[in-house]
């Protein structure tokens, strides 16, 4: 599966309709997991969220309502969007999914030609909307590294200086204040070896080429 391969979840208790419908979307270029139960559902995002969850509402055991319930307490509509597939194709199913936060909804029989571009314009979505979030990390780290590069140079430029002037004059003074500059500095560092605790790292290829690798934290 490459990095640009669309995952969806589709999940319906119906064999006929898993079949048929994974068929489809796997010859539009989808990669599809199919799974028969909510609890498998539930079980399955946890481990590796997809890029979408088509979810069937009737289901035994945990019905696709209560997936879509216990989806949204760990994901917004935008981190994993959530298409609901059923027949029950009344106003009161369709407002009763969205309230609880479903992304849309596809009545079945399914128009594959319509349920592929609800699709598309779901995962086009979420996935900009991550890129987003990546980009305004990355700025957060620039600037944190900017910050700290000027928090250590200071004290640094001061630490040398005032070695420089203890050699030349013997001043014992000078190697005191040298001290407390070397202080502050590995004061700096740990700060920056607790934040790389949570750090980010993004790598970017071009003609193969890495562009940046960057590892630190915000």
């Amino acid at each position: 599966m490459t990095a640009d391969a669309k995952k969806i979840l589709l999940v319906d208790d119906d064999a006929v309709n898993l079949t048929s419908t994974s068929q489809r979307l796997a010859k539009r270029g989808f990669v599809v997991e199919t799974l028969t139960s909510g609890e498998e559902a539930l079980a399955a995002i946890a481990k590796a969220p997809p890029d979408i969850v088509l979810l069937d509402i009737m289901m035994p055991g945990i019905s696709g309502l209560d997936v879509l319930k216990e989806l949204r307490a760990r994901y917004s509509h935008v981190e994993l969007p959530v298409i609901m597939v059923t027949a029950k194709e009344t106003a009161g199913d369709v407002t009763g999914a969205l309230k609880l936060g479903a992304n849309d909804f596809i009545p079945k029989p399914i128009n594959i030609e319509v349920a592929v571009a609800r699709i598309e314009t779901q995962i086009t979505t979420s996935r900009l909307h991550r890129e987003l979030l990546l980009k305004r990390e990355l700025e957060a780290v620039h600037a944190m590294i900017v910050t700290y590069n000027h928090e250590i140079n200071n004290p640094l430029a001061v630490a040398i200086a005032n070695v420089d002037l203890a050699v030349k004059t013997g001043d014992a003074a000078y190697i005191e204040r040298a001290r407390q500059a070397m202080i502050r500095v590995a004061d700096i560092v740990k700060r920056i070896a607790a934040l790389q605790k949570h750090g980010v790292t993004y790598e970017k290829y071009v003609n193969d080429t890495k562009m940046v690798a960057l590892k630190t934290a915000l």
